[in-house]
């Protein structure tokens, strides 16, 4: 072949893309130390971040150094965890090392998710363009992907655990339809990779039950289905055992924060939004906290025209061009996440994390899809509705994922919770209570967190309404939240005969700090 004509094989491709993959991960990590807590890494990041600095210098699974927690997911604190053990004292030093650990994980993605293609592939079929090469690219670029995968959380962990999974499951019947036989030890190392799967986040037991049902039911896999369940059971137990010791229940309490109250509307909203945007893929729309009808009927609309377009062409062609069984288990997995967090939990405002193994699974069919569209590109006339309508998307698409990375590499915004950290570090003498305490806990530790995804006490208090009760009678001398979040801390105060005062605020972000009985500060108000 003439040098002019020489095109890169896939392994040069692959490596490509992790280089890419590395560096654009790794340039979150030297911005300003404002901007760390802003954007891509979530308020809730903050919570793993500060129990990975206390499990790194010997203080357990701590928020705060002195309360145990479970409100974290345990294997990227873990993970983080190394992080701050190599940067000592230095938090932000820790924090700025964890991009490495996310640039890592990324990278290995981008390498599994050409793998589990390969395994899913038929032996026998001829694809125009190659779909593992595209999936490894996709996700590479992907902003859809970035926003989730790099926000600090255990979302991109669990995305390599499933993609993992996938490529394990795939491999093993790729093995059995080459007529091998399947050992007891690598289904034991697939129910321990499950294992770790769901320490990378507690709902991955529906995955590995799906993977279970498959193997029991549509399989007749007796043994092997109990392999994989029980040495799944086995790796993970260790938390399971510490969730219920320690607090009485296998949820963890950041879930038990979270089921409290009724969110049902804004649930059925979110989980539409979300659905409609997995189903768009290249574009992201973050959901708003108020029920529009326009909004749910423009959702909803999309996924029906998209699911009726998959069951019209994709469908045939992805499953006679590859072998998905896998890909069956996590869309079972992903069915009963949405229902779950759908109809029996209340944090709305989360569910597009929630979701994520279903944004995996349809992104991962898509991709699979891809060489289908390009023998119909090849196939309609230079001028087709098809080809505009394909270049019109891609193009769009291009835009979109383009200004949202510039946005988000380039954003000066400063997170008003850095700044209540900023203020807690400045005022050590006090004790200060907060509803959102992610990043001002991981800044100071005296901060209290209120809405119990990490504080049992604080958990306690919210089941019982009494969580005026319990600021008043833990010490917490200083409020630093919103007013929608302080009032009722306030008022029941109040009836134990505590006045909690104005004492500063954040300019515009609407955060106030409210001092406990100090008639005599020189800004001081009563609160309400």
């Amino acid at each position: 072949m003439h040098p002019a004509t020489r095109t890169m094989s896939n392994r040069q491709k692959i490596a490509l893309f992790i280089v890419i993959t590395i560096v654009t991960r790794l340039a979150l990590a030297f911005r300003p130390e404002t901007q760390l807590t802003q954007r891509l890494y979530q308020e809730d990041a903050y919570y793993a971040l500060a129990t990975a600095n206390h499990l790194a210098h010997g203080n357990g699974f701590s928020v705060d150094g002195v309360h145990p927690t479970n409100g974290v997911q345990p294997l990227i604190v873990v993970l983080y965890s190394i992080c701050f053990f190599i940067s000592g004292a230095d938090k932000w030093l820790g924090v700025r090392l964890t991009f490495g650990l996310v640039a890592i994980i990324e990278s290995l993605c981008v390498v599994l998710i050409y793998k589990a293609i390969e395994t899913f592939k038929r032996e026998d079929k001829k694809y125009s363009i190659d779909p593992a090469i595209i999936g490894a690219g996709v996700w590479t670029f992907l902003f859809a992907n970035l926003i989730h995968n790099a926000i600090g959380l255990e979302t991109g962990l669990y995305a390599m655990m499933i993609l993992w999974s996938l490529y394990l499951y795939g491999r093993i019947l790729q093995l059995e339809r080459k007529g091998s036989d399947i050992s007891t030890l690598r289904w034991i190392g697939f129910g321990v990779q499950l294992g770790l799967l769901v320490l990378t986040r507690i709902d991955g037991v529906f995955f590995v039950a799906a993977v279970c049902v498959v193997e029991l039911i549509k399989r007749r896999k007796i043994w092997p289905s109990l392999l994989i369940g029980a040495f799944a059971v086995v790796v993970s137990s260790p938390w399971w055992v510490y969730n219920y010791t320690k607090f009485g229940s296998l949820m963890p309490i950041s879930g038990q924060s979270e089921s409290i109250g009724s969110a049902l509307l804004l649930n059925i909203q979110f989980s539409l939004t979300t659905i409609a945007n997995i189903f768009l893929v290249l574009f992201y729309q973050e959901s708003e906290l108020t029920v529009n009808i326009l909004r749910l009927s423009t959702v909803a609309i999309i996924i029906i025209i998209s699911m009726t377009l998959w069951r019209r062409q994709g469908r045939a062609y992805v499953r006679n061009s590859y072998y998905a069984r896998p890909l069956a288990t996590l869309f079972i997995a992903s069915a009963c996440l949405i229902v779950y967090y759908t109809f029996f939990f209340n944090a709305p405002h989360f569910i597009g994390r929630y979701f994520h193994p279903l944004r995996v699974a349809v992104l991962l069919v898509v991709v699979m899809y891809i060489p289908g569209l390009y023998d119909r590109w090849k196939r309609s006339s230079k001028f087709s509705v098809l080809r505009i309508a394909m270049v019109s998307y891609l193009l769009l698409g291009v835009v979109y994922n383009t200004v949202h990375y510039i946005y988000n590499y380039t954003t000066k915004d400063i997170n008003a919770l850095y700044q209540a950290g900023r203020w807690a570090e400045e005022h050590p003498q006090h004790k200060i209570g907060m509803t959102s305490s992610g990043v001002a806990g991981f800044m100071s530790d005296n901060v209290v967190n209120l809405d119990g995804k990490v504080n049992y006490d604080a958990l306690l208090a919210r089941h019982h309404d009494s969580l005026g009760y319990y600021v008043v009678h833990s010490g917490i001398d200083v409020l630093a939240d919103w007013e929608g979040n302080a009032r009722p801390i306030i008022t029941q105060a109040q009836k134990l005969g505590v006045t909690y005062y104005v004492v500063d605020s954040l300019g515009s972000s609407g955060l106030y700090f409210y001092l406990k009985e100090n008639p005599k500060a020189i800004f001081g108000q009563p609160a309400f």
